[in-house]
C-alpha cells in the first residue's frame, strides 16, 4: 500500500514559520486526522467568524483533505434551524415596580433639571 506524507506549514504573510504536524496516512483513509479543525471551527470558517490567520490555515487544508473538504459541504447546506426564543410576559409585581421607578426617577430629574 502506498503512503503519503502531509505536512501544514504555518505562514504568516509571505513568511514561514514552521510545520504544523507530519504524518503519513494509506490512500484509502477517508477520515479525520490529528490535524483537521474540528467541526466548530469549520463552522464558524462558513459564517465567516474566524480571523485571517485561521481562515488561511484552514483553507489551506482543505485543498487536500477530502473528509474536511466532504464535511464543510455538509455544514454548508444542513444549517441548524434557526433558534426560537419564548418571550413571556412580565410578572405584574414586576411591571407596576418598574413603572414605579422609572415614574419616580423623571419626576426627580424634571425637578432637578433646570430646563
Amino acid at each position: 500500500m502506498e503512503n503519503n506524507v502531509y505536512c501544514l506549514f504555518l505562514w504568516v504573510g509571505e513568511e514561514p514559520i514552521g510545520v504544523m504536524n507530519v504524518f503519513s496516512l494509506p490512500l484509502n483513509v477517508f477520515r479525520k486526522s490529528a490535524i483537521c479543525p474540528c467541526s466548530e471551527d469549520l463552522l464558524a470558517f462558513t459564517q465567516a467568524k474566524l480571523n485571517v490567520a485561521c481562515r488561511s490555515l484552514i483553507e489551506a487544508h482543505l485543498s487536500h483533505c477530502d473528509f474536511c473538504h466532504a464535511e464543510l459541504q455538509l455544514l454548508e447546506r444542513h444549517r441548524p434551524p434557526p433558534e426560537r426564543i419564548a418571550v413571556t410576559q412580565i410578572p405584574i409585581d414586576l411591571k407596576q415596580l418598574a413603572e414605579y421607578v422609572l415614574q419616580r426617577d423623571g419626576k426627580t430629574r424634571n425637578r432637578i433639571s433646570p430646563n
